[in-house]
């Protein structure tokens, strides 16, 4: 039972804040992608083409199986699924097709293409995003399956905004293509704060029994100082006895999650200027985070605490790294909750030049069975790369 699943997600980010003395309050607004029932035909009937892959199959959707890219019309948007190594022909029109805003999924013969390419239109000499994870022996494992979409920016200094959404595993099912179209109806909208980049993943079904993992961290810039920069880093765990999943007997509370960025992982410049929240010792209803040192433009939003036992602050301002640990319980349980736990720090800082970020994101999960426990919990554990 003490199998350790550590996954490796690390990012760079390079965006812009501000400088002026307001506050946007964006109170528990959940900045993703927004899914809507009413679409659910529209979704149905999108035509989702799949370049490459006779055999492969998904179920409930609109799909069409070419051989050539020039195939698809270049007046629609679109869901394409990379199937295979696009040649040199193909790989332009993926190129423009990327550029227009269609959505692209990768699997593990196309990743590494599209991420050249992704590359080469938002100008990074690096990958824009890299998801690393291991499986349960801790072998690394590149994360292969990505939804990208690439949208014009009218912020100052950057050409595309980018959104991107990884999954764990290398199968192609129904709810990354479900993700794909809420990507392709529903971007992301701006506000006083601009969306700047956009860095999800799941871990699906991939850490089961224990537990899912999803991450969506929003990257904002103030308009009126495009030298400084706010993420709001929200992760969601879910326990496995949530989800029915069950192993000989045993399910799975969660336990705790911690949150860890180095915003100035390569040493080039990146500089940490505020984060929220603290040390909080005891349970509370709501738990508030509010960003803006002067003078730039104050944020703030807030996150449920109900089942949050302690928040310790590990930030270390000299090291340029924010680092939040929340540990989990519920009113009948000190060692976890089977409740679904979504947590939304943040942080502020100032981009010098080209810096990379590390972000490294742990789930852990507590196995028990009746009033039997494990003696240490289980972990998945994200880094993400980043070059926005």
């Amino acid at each position: 039972m003490k199998k350790i699943f550590a996954l490796i997600f690390g990012l760079l980010v390079i965006c812009s804040t501000m400088a002026s003395v307001s506050a946007v309050d964006m109170g528990n607004k959940n900045f993703g992608i927004q899914n809507s029932k009413t679409a659910n035909s529209r979704y149905l009937n999108l035509p989702v083409y799949i370049f490459g892959d006779k055999n492969l199959k998904i179920s409930s959707y609109n799909t069409h199986i070419i051989d050539n890219l020039t195939k698809i019309s270049k007046s629609k948007k679109c869901i394409v699924i990379i199937e295979k190594s696009p040649n040199i022909e193909d790989s332009k029109v993926l190129e423009d097709m990327l550029r227009n805003g269609n959505v692209i999924i990768t699997t593990k013969n196309s990743y590494k293409i599209v991420d050249r390419l992704v590359s080469k239109i938002v100008g990074s000499k690096k990958s824009v995003v890299k998801i690393y994870y291991s499986n349960g022996t801790g072998k690394v494992i590149e994360n292969k399956i990505y939804i990208y979409r690439i949208l014009p920016s009218k912020l100052k200094g950057k050409k595309y905004c980018i959104h991107v959404y990884g999954f764990a595993g290398e199968n192609i099912s129904d709810k990354v293509i479900k993700k794909a179209t809420e990507m392709l109806y529903y971007p992301l909208t701006s506000n006083d704060w601009n969306y700047v980049d956009t860095i999800y993943w799941s871990s699906g079904d991939w850490a089961k029994p224990y537990g899912r993992l999803n991450i969506e961290h929003v990257i904002m810039q103030n308009p009126n100082n495009p030298s400084y920069k706010c993420v709001r880093a929200t992760t969601q765990i879910i326990s496995g006895e949530k989800l029915g999943w069950q192993s000989n007997g045993w399910v799975y509370d969660n336990y705790e999650l911690k949150n860890y960025y180095n915003l100035n992982y390569e040493g080039r410049g990146n500089k940490l200027i505020d984060y929220d929240p603290g040390d909080i010792d005891n349970t509370i209803p709501s738990i508030s985070v509010s960003l803006g040192y002067p003078p730039s433009l104050s944020i703030s939003w807030s996150y449920p605490g109900d089942h949050i036992y302690r928040i310790i602050d590990d930030s270390d301002f000299s090291k340029d790294t924010a680092c939040w640990e929340h540990i989990f319980h519920c009113w009948y349980n000190n060692y976890g909750t089977s409740a679904t736990i979504k947590v939304e720090p943040g942080f502020e800082y100032r981009h010098y030049g080209s810096a990379e970020q590390l972000w490294k994101i742990t789930g852990k999960w507590l196995g028990h069975w009746y009033f039997v426990r494990e003696a240490e919990p289980q972990y998945l554990t994200v880094y993400i790369y980043y070059n926005g």
